[in-house]
This record gives structure tokens, sequence and C-alpha cells, in this order.
């Protein structure tokens, strides 16, 4: 793994949802600190030449723009995206109308659903399982508990069903994390130490909890993860008994219930929390979220001690999880500024067009 591109100049997403469809990154909302918008914003992030864009959006005929939300989900299927729940930031409605996204005509629409429809509900988690959409946990309206019932939309008829599970609903809450693999949805619920994980089983509908081996995690809430392989890789995160934020990278492997420590190789992003991590291919892309960091080491990639000063993370952070020893050897050249004259042409040109993108972010 080697952290090869930093980009400044993201638009500040805190909490909102975002998937990728194809080579393209769908940030969908605002931050909730950002009224400028009644509708619902959109943006979308190139992969391949690392920009943002705003996506003009319109809505079918006789239909409208969703309203802008927050505390919702999002869940890429095919070509579209499909938005579900949130409120509004006074939190005097909340959303339960399905919203769906084409990503090839940037159009709105609102599928005709039917089924056992939930009530809406805003800070759940929403995930993709074969071609069910679920929807886990969350706060409804009025209720100060957490939301037990699971539903499941099926993609393909437009139903929804409630989902019986077999034991009891786990303690989970907004500040944990997930993942799926396989049939299973993994949270990573943090009530003792990261070794709890509790995970249900989308075929039996059974919840288990198992404590994983290998390498103790301390307490963090509002961290992300990425699926690459057989593993499970966590990413940033926040302690808050410590007050201590992350950016390291831990990874969980399911057949060996064991977790461990990875070390990219590159400059480490600044530490975070509440923010996007999508992955596109062979490379993973971090962005937005919060930071309280006072001074950051190049050496330690580890916790770092904290101001009381909350600052949103304007940037963009690639992984990429298989690079090539050509790209490692050119930017071992870039780093110690290594004469690159004796090189072929064709090498020379090679050269320039990979470390042109180090030059320009990375700097």
């Amino acid at each position: 793994m080697f952290w090869t591109i930093h980009m400044e100049g993201s638009p500040c997403t805190l909490n909102t949802p975002a998937v990728a469809v194809g080579n393209s990154i769908f940030s969908f909302g605002q931050a909730c600190c950002d009224r400028s918008s009644q509708n619902m914003v959109v943006r979308m992030f190139n992969t391949t030449n690392y920009r943002w864009s705003f996506i003009e959006t319109k809505a079918e005929e006789g239909e409208r723009i969703p309203d802008e939300r927050y505390g919702h989900t999002a869940v890429a299927y095919m070509s579209k995206v499909y938005v579900w729940g949130g409120s509004t930031q006074d939190e005097n409605y909340f959303f339960r109308k399905l919203c769906c996204f084409d990503t090839t005509t940037n159009t709105w629409s609102f599928p005709e659903v039917s089924g056992s429809i939930p009530r809406g509900r805003v800070n759940h988690f929403a995930c993709l399982v074969g071609n069910l959409m679920y929807i886990i946990g969350g706060f409804e309206q009025f209720r100060p508990n957490i939301c037990k019932e699971i539903y499941a939309l099926d993609l393909e008829s437009m139903t929804w069903d409630i989902v019986k599970t077999r034991e009891k609903f786990p303690k989970i809450n907004m500040k944990c994390c997930f993942a799926v693999m396989g049939n299973r949805i993994y949270f990573f619920t943090g009530k003792l130490h990261w070794n709890e994980i509790t995970y249900l089983d989308t075929v039996t509908c059974k919840w288990s909890t198992t404590f994983a081996t290998g390498q103790v995690l301390s307490l963090r809430r509002w961290a992300q993860t990425f699926v690459f392989g057989r593993h499970i890789y966590l990413f940033g995160g926040r302690d808050e008994i410590y007050y201590l934020d992350y950016n390291d990278i831990q990874r969980y492997t399911p057949e060996t219930n064991e977790w461990k420590a990875v070390k990219p190789l590159g400059l480490a992003p600044v530490p975070r929390y509440r923010h996007s991590c999508v992955r596109v291919g062979a490379r993973v892309f971090v962005f937005g979220g919060v930071t309280r960091y006072n001074k950051f080491s190049v050496e330690d990639t580890q916790a770092i001690i904290y101001t009381n000063n909350i600052e949103c993370c304007m940037d963009v952070n690639v992984l990429d999880l298989c690079p090539s020893l050509r790209t490692l050897c050119f930017e071992a050249i870039y780093r110690n500024n290594i004469d690159v004259s004796v090189l072929p042409d064709i090498l020379q040109s090679e050269f320039n067009t990979v470390t042109r993108k180090f030059c320009l972010f990375n700097c």
C-alpha cells in the first residue's frame, strides 16, 4: 500500500454519504453547517483527473429535486444511486420517500415502492447485499431510542420487507462503522474495544458477536472502512476518552478473526473522523471529515494530541492498494530528486506524467 496523492481544495463534506459508480465518486448533500441550498447538492469526483465538479441535476417530469437533508444514506446499484432517510436540520421532518439518482442522465426520480415501508430515520446504516438495500439502526422522530427494526428493499422489485432476526438487536449506534463482506454485515461497535465485533448473517438472519485476536485496538468512533480481497480495512476515527484522532490503518481478516496494523508507504493524511472512504478498483479515496490536530509528524502516523480547534478537512488523499514497481521507483526518484536525464526518452516522458500528480498535489 502506498499513499500517493494529497490534493487540497476539496469541498467540505461532513457526514455526507459518498458512493462510487464506475470511475466516479458521487457525494450527496452538504456539511451540516452549510444552509446555502434547499435542494439536494450532488458533487462528483473524477478519479481519472482528480477534480471535483458540481452536478447540475434535474427531476423527471412532474417531480422535483429532493430537499437537502442530514443524516441520510446512499447506496449505489448499477448506474443508479438510492438515497433514503435523513431529516431537515431542525429535525421537524424525517424523510421516508426513496430517492433515485440516475448517474447517466443526472436525473432524480422517486420510484414507486410497496411492502412494509419503514418510517423516516436519521443517522442509520444502509448497505447493499446482492440486490437488497438494508436499513439498520438510526432514530425515528419522537423516538429517543435506536430503532431495532431492520428493513430490506429489493431494488429489482422495489419491495420493502421487515427482516426478522433470531437474536436480540445488538448495541450499535451512529458512531460505529460497518462493512459488507459476502452475506455478512460487520459492525465495529467499540463498546469496550474494537476487538468486539458484531455481524449480521443475511442468509440466516442471525446476529453474532466475536472477539478478534491479534492487535488490540483502542476504542474509536466515526471511523470508516473499505473492503479489498479477503480483508476489511479501517481508517481514522476519534477516541472520545483520550481525545485522540487517528490516521492509521487496521486490517481485519474474518477468516482468521484477527486484527493487524498496516503501515503503507508515503505520507498519511491528517488524522480525522466523520470522513468518507471510498474504494474505486485498487485505489481508496479518503476525503472530508473534521480534525483537531495541532502538529502533524511525518514519522508518527499514529494518534496525535489535539487542540479544541475543529477544522474541516478539505482535501482528497489516495491510497494505492497495489502500486506497481514502476510507480514505486518513480516515486523514489522524485522524492530523492535523482537526475532522470540518463533514462531513455520514453521513460523520462512516463516519469514526467506519473510524477506530475506528485508535484501538483503532494508537495
